[in-house]
């Protein structure tokens, strides 16, 4: 059993050098209130009527009230030195929304992506956002999902081959990675791929030689807008021939008939979350909130360079890695895969309903969208992943059976003690710490001493027993009650 208690905002470090761990109380978090307080009343309204919430939605819920606390477990760390002890709570180890497993699982991810999957060769990230129904339809639909993608990846693939040819390579080949985000900026469910490509191809002047990277001329603008045309006529034939679109590329009415889950209440819920929307209470089938001021009606949208929109297709291939810059590449994939929802950017407004920054301020003026709690529950469920579908993907030489990934990817870091090689994992506790944070866990702040693994203690009595000694909260916390809806009758 994994534990951990990583800090999420690297900020809290006034000086990273002598930074020390301070474990984290997730109990006292907006976040972590508001979803235990709220959480039973959103079930018994959601599934009124007989409808259901899919299980893995509630248990999301349920391992998140759980994470970090040490009323439920926790680890024991000892100094052989001064005897000093800190105790670290369990994980819920969830990829929905939980700020702290999912910023474990960034970090991991940087590190694993740019240390043991990319070679040292120039990276360009590939960003697709695709028009709002389809979003929903692959919300929906991981088949679909699979299909858009993979159209994506030939098309992008065919583009750098095509340079590969154009420069006397035989047989070119490229790879990349996609981390599927559900995601926006405002707490709505946005499916887009975030694709890490290398700005260049593999080739083999014989079958014996190893794979040797050929550099190929930068991609232009042109060359942007030809990719994301290819990718539309692809993409838009495919929902003709599955049955989403007309031939005159008009939908033909299909929602929750093509939505290969059976909740029609999760339906609606994905549905409402794409157009920024709210499915249940009293403001159903409303506009989410904003906060800010109007700006000018006829301002345009901010278009850059390698940036293309065509029919509600948006491509972005702006950002590069030069291949000397590694730590830009780890950050670029923590980036890419960083969690849903950012706790530095949640806030309490005055009247006690849930506020959320955006990164940047729309063009109308508007910097902030406001919920009231159920209806920030309700955009929590849309962004939990169905289970068994991997958001994070291999394509060409980095896929994991490729013919020419062992003389591709960079050897381990790591071996065993007999000196073979060491597959990747997930990273320990400390080491995640000292690389992200500079702290060192396995050193005392005190005394400088070794600090070693204790015990695990997960045994209710003894967990009660231990906490109230150190003065902690021992008592485990309690969903808050449903509460009744509002009664909207008066007499006079």
């Amino acid at each position: 059993m994994h534990s951990y208690g990583l800090v999420e905002v690297p900020s809290l470090f006034q000086n990273l050098k002598s930074a020390q761990y301070r474990r984290r109380n997730p109990e006292a978090s907006f976040l972590y209130q508001t979803v235990q307080e709220n959480w039973k009343t959103f079930e018994t309204e959601a599934e009124r009527d007989g409808r259901n919430l899919p299980f893995y939605v509630k248990k999301e819920f349920e391992s998140f009230l759980k994470c970090g606390v040490l009323a439920h477990g926790f680890v024991r760390l000892k100094c052989e030195g001064c005897r000093h002890e800190k105790l670290v709570g369990f994980s819920c180890k969830r990829r929905g929304f939980c700020p702290s497993c999912c910023g474990r699982r960034m970090s991991e991810s940087g590190i694993f992506l740019s240390e043991e999957v990319f070679p040292r060769v120039p990276i360009r990230q590939w960003v697709l956002s695709v028009p709002i129904p389809l979003r929903y339809y692959m919300a929906g639909n991981p088949g679909l999902m699979s299909r858009v993608l993979s159209i994506t990846n030939r098309v992008v693939r065919r583009h750098y081959q095509t340079k590969g040819h154009r420069m006397g390579m035989d047989s070119p080949e490229t790879g990349a990675v996609t981390l599927i985000q559900r995601f926006g900026g405002s707490v709505n469910l946005n499916i887009h791929f975030h694709q890490l490509w290398m700005e260049g191809v593999f080739f083999k002047n014989s079958d014996a030689d190893p794979a040797k990277f050929g550099f190929v001329p930068k991609t232009t603008n042109d060359e942007v807008v030809d990719v994301l045309s290819t990718i539309r006529k692809r993409v838009v034939r495919l929902l003709i021939k599955r049955g989403y679109l007309e031939k005159d590329e008009s939908l033909t009415g299909t929602g929750a008939e093509g939505f290969e889950n059976s909740e029609a209440l999760l339906s609606g819920l994905l549905s409402a979350s794409t157009q920024n929307k709210i499915a249940l209470g009293e403001r159903q089938g409303q506009a989410v909130r904003k906060v800010g001021s109007f700006g000018g009606p006829n301002e345009k949208p901010r278009l850059g360079p390698l940036c293309a929109t065509l029919g509600g297709f948006s491509l972005h291939a702006n950002v590069f890695i030069p291949e000397d810059k590694p730590e830009k590449l780890e950050k670029l994939c923590r980036y890419v895969s960083r969690p849903p929802v950012a706790e530095s950017r949640l806030f309490k407004q005055e009247n006690g309903e849930v506020g959320y920054f955006l990164k940047s301020q729309w063009s109308d003026g508007t910097f902030a969208v406001s919920f009231s709690a159920l209806e920030f529950i309700e955009k929590l469920v849309a962004l939990i992943p169905q289970p068994r579908i991997h958001l994070t993907r291999f394509h060409g030489v980095l896929a994991p059976n490729h013919a020419w990934r062992k003389s591709v990817v960079p050897e381990p870091k790591k071996k065993k003690e007999d000196g073979s090689k060491c597959h990747h994992g997930r990273m320990k506790w400390a080491e995640l710490l000292k690389r992200v944070f500079q702290i060192d866990l396995k050193k005392c702040p005190d005394c400088a001493g070794e600090v070693k693994f204790v015990s695990a203690i997960m045994k209710r009595d003894v967990v009660v027993k231990i906490l109230d000694h150190l003065k902690l909260p021992s008592e485990l916390p309690r969903w808050s009650p449903p509460r009744a809806p509002p009664n909207m009758s008066f007499e006079f």
